[in-house]
């Protein structure tokens, strides 16, 4: 089959891959296609790491290590769920994502650079989708530092066959590039290189928090009264602009359920099924270094 032929192009997401490799097998659909495979993804979703289909495709290519460090998001995943790259680490669908992309504010569908986009026409007469585009929040290209755009009808799920140059029109994934977002990319991006250069620092994030913290020496009413008072200090030193960006509740006028992130990571996070946003743990360490607290980076 020409598509065991067909290697995942440069920083080309799995999901990518997996859809080229259709679109060239001459199969009559894409389900019959990945049957071929033993797969079935019907939800090939930007932000989406775990699940069957992911790791099917992980163990179909080989070299783990490789695929999982260029070809997908799991490395910033490390955040919330520890190391995922080691000989001795959880498959993919060991784990599964929580249904709270509803909470976020940033935009969730397939992100693209007009520029690779270009290059990759000229060079590899195909386009495709980035995995690095496609980091939670994330909206400069890592290549060109250019802003990353979205289709004017937004791509959610690539199981409509729809690869970048098949975009009818694009608009940027944010229109104005204020302060407070470039300073949050640029924590990001320093975040992101240490996934692939100390990922053993990057699964210390977590435990870091949770121990300066140390809720669990207080009662349940105490620890949410702390987490209030954490979270008043919080959105002072964040600011709206950043939080309306990370945040739906931020953007409507009542703040409806307003989300208090410390409340959801402190006390919640051990109560529930699967895995978090990394996106949480990450804005609380952001705001303990632009507060001068502690940088768990460090």
């Amino acid at each position: 089959m020409i598509f065991f032929n067909l290697q995942p192009l440069p920083k080309e997401h799995v999901l990518s891959w997996l859809l080229r490799g259709y679109l060239r097998s001459g199969s009559v659909s894409f389900s019959s296609f990945q049957e071929q495979m033993s797969l079935k993804a019907t939800k090939l979703y930007a932000n989406q790491v775990f699940g069957r289909h992911i790791e099917g495709i992980i163990k179909l290519l080989g070299n783990r290590q490789r695929l999982l460090s260029n070809h997908t998001n799991a490395l910033l995943w490390q955040v919330s769920v520890g190391n995922l790259v080691e000989h001795d680490s959880p498959d993919l669908d060991s784990f599964e994502h929580m249904n709270e992309q509803q909470f976020f504010g940033y935009d969730t569908s397939w992100h693209a650079c007009q520029t690779c986009i270009k290059e990759d026409m000229e060079r590899y007469g195909t386009s495709y989708w980035h995995a690095p585009h496609q980091y939670p929040s994330f909206f400069t290209c890592y290549k060109h530092s250019k802003p990353l755009v979205i289709s004017k009808e937004p791509i959610k799920n690539i199981y409509s066959e729809v690869l970048p140059h098949n975009v009818a029109a694009w608009e940027y994934v944010v229109p104005e590039d204020k302060l407070e977002l470039k300073d949050w990319q640029s924590y990001l991006k320093e975040v992101i290189s240490l996934c692939h250069n100390n990922p053993e620092l990057i699964t210390q994030i977590k435990p870091k928090i949770v121990k300066y913290f140390d809720v669990s020496k207080l009662k349940l009413k105490e620890q949410k009264l702390y987490c209030e008072d954490l979270n008043f200090d919080f959105e002072q030193a964040m600011g709206q602009e950043l939080l309306r960006y990370l945040f739906r509740d931020y953007r409507r006028e009542n703040l409806r359920g307003k989300t208090n992130v410390f409340k959801i990571l402190l006390i919640g996070d051990n109560k529930v099924k699967g895995v978090r946003n990394p996106i949480y743990w990450l804005t609380v360490a952001y705001w303990l270094k632009i507060s001068n607290q502690l940088d768990v980076l460090s």
